[in-house]
C-alpha cells in the first residue's frame, strides 16, 4: 500500500514532494493566510512519516501546547493499532519519539509568530518526523544506538501510507478528546509510556544541560524533577526547537 492516502472528514491532504520540507511548508501557508484548520501537509517521502496538520486553537497559547503531548500519544497508538505487539514505542519530554527504546523521531510544533504566551494563537502547526526505514546518507542500523526505524523494530511490512493513515486517524481522535475533556486524559496517556519516577532524565535549565530524577509534569506540561535532592521545573517553551515562536520558517 503505497499510494496515495486517504484522510478523514475534514482533513485536507497537500503532498509535498521529496525534497520538501512539509513543516515549514504549512507554516508559510499558515502564516501567509493560505490555510487554515485542517489542511495537512505531508512529505512524498517512502522512507519517513513527515507531515504538519495547521489547526486553529480556541485556547491560549500555553494551554494549546497540550497539541503536543496529544501529537506524541496519537503516534504511539496509530503505530501499536497497526504494527506487530513487540513494537513499543515510548517518550522522552519533551518531543522525542522511541521505538522499543532507541529514538525513531520527534513531534514539532509552532504558532503565529506574533503569539504572547497569553494569547490565542492565530493558527499553529503540529509537525511529526518519524523514519520508517533508514534513508540515503543515514548510518546503517545498529551503528547507532541510540537511533533506529520503524522497519528495523518490527514494521518491515507497512508502509509509509499505512503508518500517515493510522497516524492522522488517532491524531483528529486525541484532539476531539483534547477538546471536549481537558488536558488530563492526554496527559494520563502519555504519562502512560514516559518515564517512570524516579528515572534519570535529561533537561535545559537556565541555558546549560541538566539531568535529574523525574518526578512528574505540572499544569502547563513542564517537567518536574529532582536534581541533588532539590525539585527542579524544566521549561516546557525552553526546551522545545525549534522556538516554537519564532520566525515562520525555520
Amino acid at each position: 500500500m503505497t499510494g496515495e492516502p486517504e484522510f478523514p472528514p475534514l482533513i485536507n491532504g497537500i503532498r509535498v514532494e521529496a525534497g520538501g520540507d512539509p513543516f515549514d511548508a504549512a507554516c508559510l501557508a499558515a502564516a501567509g493566510g493560505q490555510a487554515g484548520a485542517g489542511d495537512l501537509y505531508w512529505s512524498a517521502l517512502q522512507d519517513s512519516l513527515w507531515l504538519a496538520l495547521v489547526v486553529e486553537p480556541e485556547v491560549q497559547a500555553d494551554q494549546a501546547m497540550d497539541m503536543l503531548f496529544a501529537a506524541m500519544v496519537a503516534f504511539g497508538d496509530s503505530v501499536g493499532a497497526i504494527a506487530p505487539p513487540e513494537v513499543g514505542v515510548t517518550y522522552i519530554w519533551p518531543q522525542t519519539l522511541l521505538v522499543n527504546g532507541a529514538r525513531v523521531g520527534e513531534v514539532s510544533i509552532r504558532m503565529a509568530p506574533d503569539t504572547g504566551p497569553g494569547a490565542v494563537p492565530a493558527w499553529m502547526v503540529i509537525a511529526l518526523h518519524a523514519q520508517i526505514t533508514t534513508a540515503e546518507g543515514m548510518p546503517e542500523p545498529g551503528l547507532e544506538k541510540d537511533r533506529t526505524t520503524l522497519w528495523d523494530e518490527g514494521c518491515g511490512g507497512l508502509t509509509r501510507t499505512e503508518f500517515l493513515e493510522s497516524f492522522i486517524r488517532h491524531l483528529k481522535t486525541w484532539i476531539h478528546n483534547w477538546e471536549m475533556d481537558g488536558e488530563r486524559p492526554v496527559r494520563e496517556a502519555w504519562l502512560a509510556r514516559a518515564a517512570r519516577p524516579g528515572d534519570t532524565v535529561a533537561f535545559e535549565l537556565q541555558g546549560k544541560r541538566r539531568s535529574g530524577a523525574f518526578l512528574g509534569l505540572d499544569e502547563a506540561g513542564n517537567m518536574l524533577a529532582r536534581e541533588d535532592g532539590s525539585a527542579v521545573v524544566a521549561n516546557l517553551v525552553q526546551n522545545l526547537r525549534p522556538d516554537i515562536f519564532g520566525k515562520a520558517s525555520s
